[in-house]
């Protein structure tokens, strides 16, 4: 869920009844014709499988077309937004994660660490995998079994990527450039996949530290953020239209 509710992703087939139990059907148009001051029960079935976080926002339209303008939203009167946590009835599915840490290493959060597990141990829909590595060991790909293999077929075995959680973060600061930029277009079309990317503390910078790590700040320069837009490499990957900056 991304929060951004878009036209394509509209879903048809509530069922809305009223106080008495008598469902609403729809028009011609597909558009339910409802009465202000009543009240009204929306459901709608979710598909088989689906379990977790469920974002979903309802938006009301004015019934008068004379109103109407040239698009859906010249029609939208009200709009609510909200979410619900779906719980998953069976066996609990594998959560992957793959924890891309400083160069060197450190973090100021380890995924894997023990008080982690025990956060883990609570979670009762899912089950929490993590893999922890540093950037350099992710660019070189030295922790995988598979040398040959591409940074993007690396990352199809994993759910969710977390980068961050580190002072001035450094993303490969012994990597050649193209060997990053090549890293981060894989976590580009992670993205792109649709799977989950976790940006946090200290992954941005509004320059490049030249005096301490020219790799601060390079990861969001290159994959995300609208303020830091120069720089060639950057524009060069396309991950900022992905991001939404």
């Amino acid at each position: 869920a991304d929060g951004r509710f878009d036209s394509d992703e509209r879903l048809t087939g509530l069922k809305i009844t009223d106080d008495s139990g008598f469902v609403k059907s729809v028009d011609a148009e597909g558009r339910y014709h409802l009465l202000a001051g009543s009240t009204y029960h929306i459901s709608r079935e979710i598909p088989e499988g689906f379990t977790g976080f469920l974002a979903w926002k309802l938006e009301f339209c004015q019934n008068d077309r004379t109103y109407e303008g040239t698009d859906d939203s010249a029609v939208i009167r009200c709009a609510i937004e909200g979410f619900s946590a779906v719980p998953y009835v069976g066996e609990k599915p594998l959560i992957k994660i793959l924890q891309i840490t400083n160069a060197d290493g450190k973090t100021n959060l380890d995924l894997d660490g023990n008080d982690m597990h025990k956060l883990y141990n609570g979670v009762q829909d899912f089950s929490i995998n993590v893999t922890k590595m540093s950037s350099t060991e992710y660019i070189k790909k030295t922790a995988f079994a598979d040398k040959d293999k591409s940074h993007s077929e690396y990352l199809k075995s994993y759910d969710m990527v977390v980068l961050g959680f580190q002072d001035m973060y450094k993303f490969g600061s012994s990597c050649k450039e193209d060997e990053i930029v090549k890293a981060i277009l894989a976590i580009r079309e992670f993205a792109l996949s649709g799977r989950s990317i976790l940006f946090t503390h200290d992954l941005n910078s509004f320059r490049i530290e030249e005096k301490t790590d020219r790799t601060w700040g390079v990861v969001c320069k290159q994959v995300s953020s609208r303020c830091t837009g120069d720089g060639q490499i950057w524009r060069s990957t396309g991950f900022r239209d992905t991001a939404g900056g």
